[in-house]
């Protein structure tokens, strides 16, 4: 646990929570662009990817940093988030059995062991809303990243100086991305994702970015970008990727998306000085960010199979409308999921209570 951070031990941070609702929020942007079918040039979709799945990791480690590394509360936190996705595969699935019968429907699973590989975050999840599975990839990645990150830093907790070896730990993550990204898949397909996000995750964890000062808070800016602009300059040329192509950057994933991703945590630390009381709307969508997560994809795919390809003369407010209209539904989604999750959830803990009673 970071020691500056002990004052708010067992409370919520709400401009930490109103972040995350900023990056909630930000991905149902992204996949309006992107799965809209809109005519949204290919500048503002990389610029849509500036607040995305980088930023939720920091945050994450950002409000562990709040507690003491526990793998086993770790590994109850990642039951619970599988259990929540449960509840939401099976309610679409639901939903896409409904609409069966209707003019206009959305493809359900038809095979039970599909949906059992739904379950564990398989590709062919939900075909109805197929921008689902496109856009839940990162979530066995997160438990991935909680469990090793946790798992060191309970070592390094019993050390007389955890938070170098915090410290330690993430430059060796973040020097790692380097052997990779330019190694050839040195390290394999799977194991890149992991360290890119962990080091992502630990440096919220270990404070990275958090200044009062406005000189640092530039030179910090001032890096990310000297950092942008050489890695890539270096991945045109090794591996011929487009300066403006981020997507492509994101999915190998590359330094270029590393320092690309680092202006909004730069901003978003510096930023935390001055805001007071954040909004309590962002909050309560960044207390529940994975239902809207979830939600998003829903949302995006029902967007997808009715959107008419505007003219490019008028893409903006298109795609603008596109946005709230897919804002909407995904609160609607998300609210419901988080609505029945909690239903459930209850009945399930007062026929225990019933139970251990009886016996």
């Amino acid at each position: 646990m970071n020691g500056k951070n002990e004052g708010l031990v067992g409370k919520r941070n709400p401009y930490l929570d109103a972040c995350r609702g900023v990056a909630a929020i930000s991905v149902i942007a992204i996949h309006t662009a992107f799965y809209g079918y809109l005519f949204v040039p290919d500048w503002f979709k990389s610029l849509t990817l500036l607040i995305d799945v980088p930023f939720f990791f920091y945050l994450s480690g950002w409000a562990s940093s709040y507690r003491r590394p526990d793998v086993i509360k770790t590994g109850k936190s990642i039951l619970r988030i599988w259990a929540q996705w449960i509840v939401f595969i099976i309610l679409i699935e639901i939903l896409c059995l409904l609409t069966v019968k209707l003019p206009y429907s959305y493809s359900p699973l038809t095979d039970f062991s599909d949906l059992l590989k739904s379950f564990l975050f398989a590709d062919n999840m939900a075909p109805g809303f197929y921008v689902v599975g496109s856009s839940t990839w990162f979530i066995p990645y997160f438990f991935g990243v909680l469990l090793l990150n946790n798992a060191v830093l309970t070592i390094f907790n019993r050390s007389s100086r955890p938070e170098e070896y915090a410290k330690a730990y993430t430059i060796f993550l973040f020097l790692s991305i380097i052997w990779v990204g330019f190694g050839d898949y040195f390290f394999g397909l799977d194991v890149p994702f992991i360290l890119f996000y962990g080091t992502i995750w630990m440096m919220g964890y270990i404070g990275f970015a958090k200044t009062k000062r406005f000189s640092s808070f530039i030179l910090a800016i001032l890096v990310a970008l000297a950092g942008l602009i050489l890695s890539a300059y270096v991945d045109y040329h090794l591996n011929s990727v487009e300066f403006l192509d981020m997507q492509t950057s994101k999915c190998l994933p590359s330094l270029k998306y590393f320092f690309f991703s680092l202006f909004v945590i730069i901003i978003s630390r510096y930023v935390e000085n001055f805001v007071k009381k954040p909004s309590r709307i962002l909050a309560h969508i960044g207390e529940n960010a994975l239902y809207y997560f979830f939600g998003q994809g829903v949302g995006s795919s029902i967007l997808s199979h009715n959107l008419i390809k505007p003219l490019s003369m008028i893409w903006f407010p298109v795609w603008f409308i596109a946005f709230l209209i897919n804002l909407i539904l995904t609160v609607i989604v998300a609210e419901s999921t988080r609505f029945i999750y909690r239903r459930i959830k209850l009945l399930v803990l007062n026929i225990y209570e019933k139970t251990r009673r009886i016996e």
